[in-house]
């Protein structure tokens, strides 16, 4: 597998990924709170390419019931850094 974000046209990449546990243990359905999942798909497509990565969880699953939804980008196109400390001050 060949992955070359220079390449690709899209600044992001959209990721779904289906959870059946995830809902249950929420306390605070009003929030994102998957910043673990965000990190470790981060990291992945960090050492997979080679590039830096960042990963943001703009819809809780709330919205959506059983599909956690991220947003994967370079680090210089998206700050997720700014997103989560944002997230934790409300």
């Amino acid at each position: 597998m060949f992955l070359d974000p220079r390449r690709s046209a899209d600044a992001y990449i959209v990721l779904e990924v289906i959870s059946t546990q995830e809902q249950a243990l929420k306390k605070d359905l009003s929030q994102p709170d998957c910043a673990f999942y965000a990190g470790v798909i981060a990291g992945f497509f960090s050492c997979l390419s080679g590039d830096q990565f960042e990963v943001i969880e703009p819809d809780c699953q709330s919205a959506t019931p059983n599909i956690c939804k991220f947003i994967l980008g370079r680090a210089e196109v998206l700050n997720a850094l700014v997103f989560w400390q944002t997230l934790d001050q409300n």
